[in-house]
């Protein structure tokens, strides 16, 4: 008899004493505990799964990527090809690779220079944006602060208008959202 289901049938047998009552819960604490450790155990073990298929994959991208430098490094001659280096046909192939490795070269550094020159000039670019944004950051700091002295002046003249009980002489500066809208209409004519 298996102990799982033996202790089911302890379980399924009502106490008759306090001692039995405590003794059954003890019992359904070990079986939460044996339950919780073999779930574990098989998230464990799932989990290996998964990292010996991950470890594969990238063991065999690893293979294919050094037969890659591999094969690029080493040159051969054609099969058939006789043994004589001083063949012109061994010749002819030789300059050949050679001409070609060349080639390869003046290509990658033809495309490290291009790269380089993009790089340049973005950041040419970046530094005159930089500097517009900066100029522009100014001219809104410039134009918010002119509003808030002009709604400060507006307020004195609003409080002098009260105590000598007439009407004030110019309306309030628009809010906050109108100057902020003005703004961004002054940034739009500008393009």
């Amino acid at each position: 008899m298996c102990a799982f289901s033996s202790a089911r049938a302890l379980l399924a047998v009502p106490p008759s004493s306090i001692f039995e009552e405590e003794l059954q819960e003890a019992l359904r604490d070990a079986e939460a505990r044996m339950n919780y450790w073999k779930g574990r155990a098989t998230q464990l073990q799932s989990q290996a799964v998964l990292q010996e298929l991950y470890v594969k994959r990238v063991r065999r991208q690893l293979a294919q990527k050094e037969a890659r430098k591999k094969k690029a490094k080493n040159f051969r001659l054609k099969e058939g090809v006789g043994r004589l280096l001083t063949a012109d046909e061994v010749i002819e192939e030789i300059s050949a690779h050679e001409e070609e490795t060349r080639q390869k070269a003046k290509d990658k550094d033809a495309r490290k220079v291009a790269k380089e020159d993009r790089a340049a000039r973005l950041a040419k670019e970046v530094a005159v944006w930089e500097n517009e944004e900066k100029q522009r950051k100014e001219r809104n700091d410039a134009l918010l602060r002119a509003w808030a002295e002009d709604v400060v002046r507006w307020e004195d003249e609003r409080d002098q208008a009260k105590r000598e009980k007439r009407r004030a002489a110019w309306r309030k500066p628009p809010g906050l959202e109108g100057l902020l809208l003005s703004i961004r209409m002054m940034e739009l004519r500008r393009f």
